[in-house]
């Protein structure tokens, strides 16, 4: 957790010493753009830490279980819409085309 301590302070311009385990990041500057680069570098290193991990949680205790949870290859990306498309279905009726074809 030291390290990721200090990566936090050097990124927020903090005394390597800060900040401490429970003190609230965005409070001591951190911003959603630093979040995702961090989150990008951290997942090129092969955790699966996603932004949405680290946000509910802004900490520095929480970041270190997340980042502990989520180690390992990236998830693969899903697409919300592949579950809800049957491609067996018939396409819905479009008034248009029974106009132009009908």
């Amino acid at each position: 957790m030291e390290e990721l301590r200090l990566w936090i302070a050097r990124k927020l311009d903090l005394e390597p010493h800060e900040p401490a385990d429970v003190d609230d990041l965005v409070g001591l500057g951190m911003n959603s753009v630093t979040t995702m680069t961090m989150v990008g570098s951290w997942r090129r290193a092969g955790a699966s830490v996603t932004y949405r991990d680290l946000a509910v949680s802004p900490t520095l205790s929480g970041w270190w279980a997340a980042l502990s949870t989520h180690t390992g290859p990236p998830p693969e990306p899903q697409s919300e819409t592949a579950t809800l498309i049957d491609p067996e279905a018939p396409f819905p009726p479009d008034p248009f085309l029974d106009f132009i074809c009908g």
